[in-house]
């Protein structure tokens, strides 16, 4: 091989082991996280109120259960106090944010593989539609922090009659 091409060749390389040195991937769970399985609702289950989210888990020891219906649970590592963020009342308080709290943004917290929720909004675009669409998300939480990555979710529609 002559120089120049060899040059060619020795400048590429450099070039792309810049541009994808900040691509390593580390730190991130790829492996899908089996230790807890939604039992009920079922996928896209049509269900009334109150509902009733039951599930199993293994390998959960020492560690609590929140559930967020119809919002995105908290970063891995966060603070449920981070729901709170820009509430200086709540803040203020050191119990808070407490269960009232936490429900009243749509986040359940329980050491049961179950929680009961006696209503939820109304999500439909018009009183016409009977299916209202929702959905919740179980991470596991250790004292008040998000622990891990791993989020279990569940689509569902509450049925509701239509006028």
């Amino acid at each position: 091989m002559a120089r120049g091409p060899l040059r060619r060749l020795a400048a590429g390389l450099a070039v792309a082991a810049l541009l994808t040195g900040g691509c390593a991937v580390s730190g991130i769970n790829l492996v899908q996280d089996q230790r807890v399985r939604i039992l009920a609702p079922g996928p896209d289950d049509e269900v009334t109120v109150p509902l009733t989210i039951r599930w199993e888990a293994e390998r959960v020891e020492g560690l609590t259960f929140a559930v967020f219906v119809d919002r995105a649970p908290i970063k891995p590592g966060a603070s449920l106090r981070s729901l709170a963020e820009d509430d200086d009342v709540c803040l203020s308080r050191p119990d808070c944010p407490d269960a009232g709290y936490l429900a009243s943004k749509g986040v359940y917290v329980t050491t049961e593989p179950s929680v009961t929720l006696p209503g939820l909004p109304d999500h439909r675009a018009t009183e016409e539609h009977r299916r209202d669409p929702h959905f919740a998300t179980i991470v596991l939480i250790d004292g008040d922090r998000r622990v891990g990555e791993s989020a279990w979710y569940r689509d569902f529609s509450i049925i509701r009659k239509s006028t």
